[in-house]
């Protein structure tokens, strides 16, 4: 009885422990996402980019090689941190690539 009792402890901790480590996976700092932009070559500005736009923690970047994701009309923007890539580059989400690609 005490072994089942055991390796039922054991178990409980062990799915503690993932759970825990999976949700700091999950949701970067906000320190390694900046860090992501200036690895890729990308500085981090700020630009008008549509109120639907998505800049939480999870998707702090708008992915500038798609059309239209910071092409709004002022009155449909708000102030968002972008990563620039400079010249004939854009950031897709994860990385600064070629226009165009």
């Amino acid at each position: 009885m005490k072994k089942v009792i055991l390796l039922g402890l054991v178990l409980v901790l062990l799915v503690a422990a993932g759970t825990l480590m999976y949700r700091k996976q999950a949701v970067a700092p906000l320190e390694t996402l900046d860090g992501q932009c200036t690895a890729a070559g990308g500085t981090i500005k700020e630009s008008l980019c549509c109120k639907g736009v998505d800049s939480g923690p999870q998707t702090k970047f708008p992915n500038l090689c798609a059309i239209g994701a910071c092409g709004c009309a002022p009155e449909y923007s708000k102030p968002t941190k972008i990563c620039d890539c400079g010249e004939g580059k854009c950031f897709d989400g994860s990385t600064c690539t070629d226009l165009g690609r």
